[in-house]
């Protein structure tokens, strides 16, 4: 299956579905999706309750990158990753990848896993543009 919002949203649902018992601990106050097809990445972070660095510092968050996918046990992850950098390869667009993991993690099925997930109130989503100190939030949660 080449790129699509279908094989993104499996992948996440793969994603939240494996981290739901090993973050059964922590309270969830924003999750950020960090998409670097230009690297072939995809970092999912979560900023918890505890966490005492600015919310705009993600790289600083505890759990930053939480599960990297280049450890291995996320291999529809690292398919989509590719997928993305074979897709940038052609067009060097940025916005539709962000609109595309805003539609996958926003369906029925992944946000019903991830409210499984311990979550503060006025929990949310982001997906950013990471070429924009000052991006919008592409994702509506």
């Amino acid at each position: 299956m080449d790129y699509s919002i279908e094989k993104i949203e499996k992948a996440l649902l793969e994603y939240f579905e494996r981290n739901l018992q090993p973050l059964s601990d922590k309270k969830i106050k924003l999750i950020d999706i960090g998409v670097f097809p230009w690297h072939a990445k995809v970092e999912i972070s979560f900023y918890v309750s505890g966490d005492s660095v600015a919310i705009d510092d993600i790289a600083a968050w505890s759990l930053y990158n939480y599960a990297n996918m280049y450890e291995g046990g996320w291999d529809s992850g690292m398919e989509v990753a590719k997928d993305l950098e074979r897709e940038w390869n052609k067009d060097n667009d940025i916005l539709p990848f962000l609109f595309d993991f805003s539609s996958a993690v926003t369906s029925a099925e992944v946000r019903s896993v991830i409210n499984k997930f311990n979550l503060e109130s006025g929990f949310s989503i982001q997906i950013l543009d990471p070429d924009s100190s000052d991006s919008e939030n592409y994702c509506e949660w």
